[in-house]
């Protein structure tokens, strides 16, 4: 009788050994065929397919951003070389102009420094005219046959041109400052 009893007992502890369980890897052979005959084992099989389809789906969107951060980087570096050069090319710009304004500001003073000695001369070349003009009206009234005289008027005259010549040129110099 205790054969009896033994037999029963031990297929129910077999039984209830085999425990079932929807996950294939905690059911063992109960909950495995359990699982096929359900469905359970196709409907997680599905889930996991829908999963791995979401996951490379977000890893397109991924490579794809991925490429177009890239392909701005490349763009954003291209601009930057690009500014680079330009402001490069401004700084050597600058550079030349501030030769230029300096060459120029020492050609002002070089020009003003003329016309101020063309001035000077102008002033003293107008007072000579002045003194000339009256020496040759004094000569003009002692009108004599004296040779001393002639002469004197003669180098007063030649006086007088090359004067009103330095004159000419002065003024000549003048306007082309």
């Amino acid at each position: 009788m205790k054969m009896r009893l033994i037999l029963p007992l031990s297929m129910a502890l077999l039984i209830g050994g085999c425990a079932t369980s929807k996950d294939p890897h905690e059911g063992g052979f109960l909950g495995g065929v359990q699982g096929l005959s359900t469905g359970e084992y196709d409907r997680r099989l599905q889930e996991r397919e829908e999963r791995l389809q979401r996951l490379r789906n977000e890893q397109q969107a991924l490579d794809k951003e991925s490429q177009d951060l890239k392909h701005r980087q490349s763009s954003l570096k291209k601009k930057l070389a690009a500014d680079k050069r330009k402001l490069k090319k401004l700084s050597k710009d600058t550079n030349k102009l501030k030769k230029q304004l300096a060459q120029m500001k020492k050609a002002d003073a070089e020009t003003q420094q003329k016309i101020a000695d063309l001035k000077g001369r102008l002033g003293g070349l107008q007072q000579n005219i002045a003194t000339t003009t009256d020496s040759l009206d004094a000569l003009e009234g002692n009108v004599g046959s004296d040779n001393d005289t002639e002469r004197k008027r003669a180098r007063l005259e030649a006086q007088r041109r090359d004067l009103e010549k330095e004159y000419q040129l002065l003024l000549d110099l003048t306007l082309q400052l």
